[in-house]
Order: C-alpha cells, then sequence, then structure tokens
C-alpha cells in the first residue's frame, strides 16, 4: 500500500486469513480499482477510532464506497461469516473441538444518539438506547448476536439468538446464564426447542444484603461459602467485586467489544449495521489471537 500504515490496518497474516472468507469480486460489487483490502481497513478504521464515515481520511477508499459495503455485508451476514469461521480456526489451534458444546449468555445496554431509529428505555440499568444480546463459547469467542431496542426482556432476546444455534451452534447443549434468566417458562423453552440445558450461575453474595454495616444472611440455610462472604462482607463494610464463575468470560468479551470505539454508544439508524459491526468486532480480536 501505497500510504502510512494506520493501526487498524490488516497485517500480512491477517489479510491471509480473512481473504478466501470474503466475497467474490463479482458477488460484492468491487469497483476493480479500489483493493478488497482496502475496503476491510476502510471499516476496521471506523471501528476502532469511532469516527464518522465522513471523516474518514481521505487516503483510505472514499466513505460511500466503504459504507456501501458494510452496509451489504451486515446485511447479507457476510460479517458472522467470516466469525464463525475465525471462531473455528481459533478452537482447532487451541486443540479443542470445532463446534462448541457449551455457551455462556448475556446483555448489555448502550446509549444511541439522536438519530433516528428505534430505541427503548430499560428501566433497570437506566438507559435510553438498544441492547446487544450475545452469546459465547466458553473460551469468550462471539458464537451469536442479536440487537434490540433495550425495553426488551433479556430472556425474550437471547431467544432471538439461541434460534440460530441450530445452524450456527448446533451441538451446543448447556448455556450458562445470571440469574436475569431464571425461570422455569424459558429454561423449558430453551429445553424444548434447541435441546438446551439451561444453568443459572448465582452470586456467591446473592441473597445477602447490609443493614447498618452487619452482613444479613439469607433466610434459608447459608453455605459454607455465602458464611465466608458474610464474614468478609461484615469487616469490609461492602460487597465489593466478585468473579462469578462461567459469567465472567461472557462480561470479559464485553469489554474486549468496548475496546472498539464505534461500539461505545450505538450510533446506527439500522439494526444489522449494528450487528454487523459486532461481528466485525468479533473477528478482529480474532485475527489479533491468531496473527500474534
Amino acid at each position: 500500500m501505497d500510504r502510512p500504515l494506520y493501526p487498524s490496518d490488516l497485517t500480512d497474516a491477517q489479510w491471509e486469513l480473512i481473504e478466501p472468507l470474503l466475497p467474490p469480486i463479482g458477488e460484492s460489487t468491487f469497483c476493480q480499482t479500489v483493493p478488497r483490502r482496502e475496503i476491510v481497513n476502510g471499516i476496521r478504521y471506523v471501528l476502532r477510532s469511532g469516527i464518522q464515515w465522513r471523516m474518514m481520511p481521505h487516503d483510505l477508499p472514499k466513505w460511500e464506497t466503504v459504507y456501501f459495503h458494510h452496509n451489504l455485508w451486515s446485511k447479507t451476514g457476510v460479517w458472522k461469516a467470516i466469525n464463525a469461521a475465525l471462531v473455528k480456526i481459533e478452537r482447532e489451534r487451541k486443540g479443542r473441538k470445532v463446534e462448541p458444546s457449551a455457551a455462556v449468555g448475556d446483555s448489555q445496554s448502550v446509549k444511541t444518539t439522536q438519530k433516528k431509529g428505534n430505541r427503548g428505555w430499560d428501566g433497570n440499568k437506566k438507559v435510553k438506547g438498544r441492547k446487544r444480546h450475545i452469546a459465547t463459547d466458553t473460551d469468550g469467542n462471539l458464537l451469536g448476536c442479536r440487537v434490540t431496542t433495550a425495553n426488551v426482556d433479556d430472556r425474550e432476546g437471547l431467544k432471538l439468538v439461541l434460534n440460530t444455534f441450530k445452524a450456527d451452534a448446533p451441538l451446543v447443549k448447556k448455556l450458562y446464564l445470571d440469574g436475569g434468566y431464571a425461570g422455569e417458562p424459558f429454561e423449558a423453552w430453551a429445553k424444548t426447542m434447541n435441546g438446551i440445558e439451561v444453568e443459572v450461575v448465582r452470586r456467591p453474595d446473592e441473597g445477602i444484603t447490609l443493614v447498618g454495616g452487619i452482613a444479613q444472611l439469607p433466610t434459608i440455610t447459608p453455605t459454607e461459602e455465602q458464611f465466608q462472604l458474610a464474614v468478609e462482607m461484615a469487616r469490609r463494610g461492602s460487597k465489593g467485586f466478585k468473579v462469578v464463575r462461567k459469567r465472567w468470560v461472557v462480561e470479559r468479551t464485553f469489554a474486549w467489544l468496548l475496546n472498539f470505539r464505534r461500539l461505545k454508544v450505538d450510533y446506527e439508524e439500522c439494526v444489522p449495521i449494528s450487528e454487523g459491526f459486532i461481528y466485525a468486532a468479533g473477528s478482529c480480536i480474532l485475527l489479533n489471537r491468531l496473527c500474534a
């Protein structure tokens, strides 16, 4: 490339991995004068820096060309397919089975801007915007994602993700979730419709409250872990941060995604474009890991 490199640019090794996964030139309306690698570099630049499309540097392809292809790839599932292929390569590299048998799910509410587009109010998180529902494997690799308005219930949003698992992750039989997904109707639905067993993983301090600086145990007989935690809470005077088994994996994935400034806020008018950026971010994470 006859220009200075940006930190978001693909390396030669990364391009060798992703090039075969892109649509052929005839199927993706590439101009013969615009290299496919530069199209991807333009999308990654916007994703990493969080700039407006019209502020793209002049030494990258025209913003209209880059936006057109990101729009097309998001709506036709190209970014989703690229991410899925890279997940399989990463799992194989680590000596694991290509198809995962367990997944972890969660949601994240983010603000939107004044642009037109669907949005809602999440009364729990006090956020007006949209909600990202994702599922990862037990390594934190993105398996599925759906974006809804923020007022959509977590369980209903996750159903949209699980409905794609028959094609995207057919061997998943175990799903780890937090207490917000607890409830026999959802667990029965997951088992009946997708053959997935749901396990709700609760915080060790769930049910423990502080009254006047004194830890109050739940009315049921506490476990040894709860008892020790109550003693620690009484000593420290606060709950503090606790890493929850299994669930920490998906929380880490959300943290990875927020390293991409375009995902700090949902700027997109069209929901499929938002989902496309999330899958593109997932592919960036995997490319960095595979070509480290």
